[in-house]
C-alpha cells in the first residue's frame, strides 16, 4: 500500500467540512508518479502546484506538469492516464538517480548516467546533467531564463541519456570483436602483432603505446585497448559485416525507452549520408575508423547501457523498461509493463563468453583494485572509451587540460557487476571530458557503485537480486 500524502488528507479534510467535492476534487485529482519503491517522485499540492521530490535529478525523465497539462517527459507521454487519476510506477531507484545524478554533477559540467537490471532491462537511473530547474518551467519560466538555457554551453534542454549522439570511441571495439569471432575470422587464442604503426595505401594510423603491443590475443587486446589489433580485423572484416553485426547488437536503431525524442544514432556504411555530401568515395580508411569507433558512427548512452546488458547476459537484449505499471486511486493494477526480450543471441553464448573475460580483464586493469578495496570479493566487468572531438588547427599544440571545454574529448564507461552473476550496468557518458582528467567516467561509477551497493555480506539479499 502506498502511504497516505498530505494532498490526500487535504482534500479529506475539505471533504468532511464541506460535504462537496465540486472543484476541489477536479483540481486536485491529477494522478502521481511514483519510484519502483513507491517514493512519490510527482504529486499535487492542496493548491494544485506539481511538486517534483527529487527536482532536477528526475527533470529529464518525469517532466513537468504547467498550464493543466503535461509538456514534457512523463508527464506529457501520460497525460491522458494522469490526468484521469491514475498513478505511475517506474523502475526507477529514485536513491540510485540521486546518487547518480550527484557523482555526474561533481565530476562533469555535462554528461550521463544510465544503470539497467540485466535480467529484464529495467532502467534504475536515466541521468542527464544538467538537469531542468523544474520549479521555473511550473511556475512559468522567463524570456530571460528560457534564453539562458537556449544559449547555455553544456544544453542543460536536451536529454543526453537518450537525445545525444557520439561516436563510441573504444567501446565499440567489442561490436568488432564480436563480428570478427562470429565470422570466424579469428578464435579467442589467434595472435596478432602491434608494432605501433598500421599502414592502408600512404595514411598511418598508430596505436597509443608508443612501441606496440607485440603480438597480442583479442582477451589481451581489450585489456591493453590496443588499436592497431583492431584496425586488422576491422580491415579484413570490411564494412559491411561490421554494420551487420552493429544492427544485431541492437545499434543504429532507436531503444524504444518511453521517452521523448529519443535518437536512433548512425551506423555508418558505404551509403553513409555524411560522405555523400561531402561527395566522397567509402575507402578502408572509413572502415578502419568505425572499428576503432570513430568516425561517422554515433550512438546514445542508452545505447550503450543496453549494449552492455546484451553482453552481460549473454546475448538477451531488451526494450528498456522504465514504466512498471499504471494504478488507479484505489491502488488496482490497471495496465502491468513486462520485460521485453527483443532478441536473443543465447546461441553465440561463447562469443558472449570471450567478451565477458575481456571485459573483467579491463577492470582488473584500469578500475578492480580500487573497487575492491571496498568489495574485496565482487567482481567488475568494464569497458572504456574517448570519442574524440574535432579540434581547430589553432588548438593542436594545447595539452588536453587547456584546451576550451568544447573542443576536449567525450569519456565512456560502462560496467557490469558482479562479473560471474551479472546483475546491474552502469553506463557513464562525460561529455567534453570531466574535472577528474582521463579517468572521470571511471571515478562517477565507482562512486554510484560505492554508495548505492549494500554491504557485501547483505549483496547476494540486496534488492537489485
Amino acid at each position: 500500500m502506498k502511504t497516505i500524502t498530505m494532498r490526500q488528507i487535504a482534500i479529506f479534510t475539505l471533504l468532511t467540512v464541506t460535504g462537496s467535492a465540486q472543484n476541489i476534487y477536479a483540481e486536485q485529482q491529477r494522478g502521481n508518479i511514483y519510484d519502483r519503491n513507491n517514493i512519490p517522485l510527482a504529486e499535487s499540492s492542496v493548491d494544485g502546484v506539481r511538486q517534483y521530490s527529487s527536482g532536477e535529478s528526475i527533470s529529464h525523465i518525469v517532466g513537468y506538469f504547467a498550464e493543466n497539462k503535461g509538456r514534457y517527459g512523463l508527464e506529457k507521454i501520460y497525460e491522458k492516464e494522469l490526468a484521469g487519476g491514475n498513478n505511475l510506477t517506474l523502475a526507477l531507484d529514485s536513491r540510485l538517480q540521486n546518487i547518480a545524478y550527484a557523482s555526474l554533477k561533481a565530476s562533469a559540467q555535462s554528461g550521463a548516467v544510465i544503470a539497467m537490471k540485466v535480467d529484464s532491462g529495467e532502467v534504475l537511473a536515466a541521468v542527464s546533467v544538467p538537469g531542468l530547474p523544474l520549479t521555473n518551467f511550473v511556475k512559468g519560466i522567463s524570456q530571460q531564463q528560457w534564453t539562458s538555457l537556449l544559449e547555455d554551453q553544456t544544453k542543460p534542454l536536451l536529454n543526453k541519456a537518450v537525445q545525444q549522439a557520439v561516436p563510441p570511441g573504444s567501446l565499440f571495439k567489442f561490436v568488432t570483436a564480436f563480428s570478427a569471432l562470429e565470422n570466424n575470422l579469428i578464435t579467442e587464442e589467434t595472435m596478432l602483432d602491434c608494432n605501433e604503426v598500421y599502414t592502408v595505401g600512404e595514411k598511418e594510423f598508430r596505436c597509443w603505446r608508443h612501441q606496440g603491443h607485440g603480438k597480442i590475443n583479442l582477451k589481451q587486446a581489450i585489456a591493453l585497448d590496443c588499436h592497431v589489433f583492431f584496425y586488422q580485423l576491422a580491415e579484413q572484416l570490411g564494412i559491411d559485416k561490421l554494420v551487420q553485426t552493429a544492427k544485431e547488437l541492437g545499434l543504429g536503431s532507436k531503444t524504444g525507452i518511453t521517452l521523448l525524442y529519443e535518437k536512433k544514432g548512425i551506423i555508418a556504411d558505404k551509403e553513409s549520408r555524411e560522405l555523400i555530401k561531402k561527395k566522397l568515395p567509402w575507402n578502408k580508411v572509413n572502415t578502419i575508423l568505425v572499428g576503432v569507433g570513430q568516425g561517422y558512427n554515433l550512438v546514445t548512452p542508452i545505447q550503450i547501457a543496453r549494449l552492455t546488458t546484451t553482453i552481460a547476459s549473454s546475448g538477451k537484449t531488451f526494450t528498456p523498461l522504465l514504466v512498471n505499471k499504471i494504478t488507479d486511486s484505489n491502488d488496482q493494477t490497471i495496465k502491468q509493463y513486462h520485460p521485453e526480450i527483443i532478441s536473443d543471441l543465447g546461441s553465440k553464448n561463447n562469443i558472449f563468453s570471450t567478451l565477458q573475460k575481456g571485459m573483467e580483464t579491463v577492470a582488473n586493469n584500469k578500475f578492480h583494485q580500487l573497487f575492491r578495496k571496498k568489495y574485496p570479493e565482487i567482481s567488475v566487468a568494464a569497458m572504456g572509451g574517448v570519442s574524440q572531438v574535432f579540434v581547430p588547427e589553432e588548438y593542436r599544440d594545447k595539452r588536453a587540460d587547456d584546451l576550451p571545454w568544447e573542443y576536449r574529448n567525450h569519456r565512456w564507461f560502462s560496467c557490469y557487476t558482479p562479473a560471474k552473476n551479472p546483475q546491474i550496468v552502469i553506463t557513464v557518458f562525460i561529455d567534453h571530458g570531466g574535472k577528474k582528467g582521463p579517468l572521470s567516467a571511471e571515478a562517477v561509477a565507482l562512486d554510484i557503485l560505492d554508495k548505492y551497493l549494500p554491504t557485501e555480506e547483505n549483496y547476494k539479499n540486496s534488492v537489485i537480486q
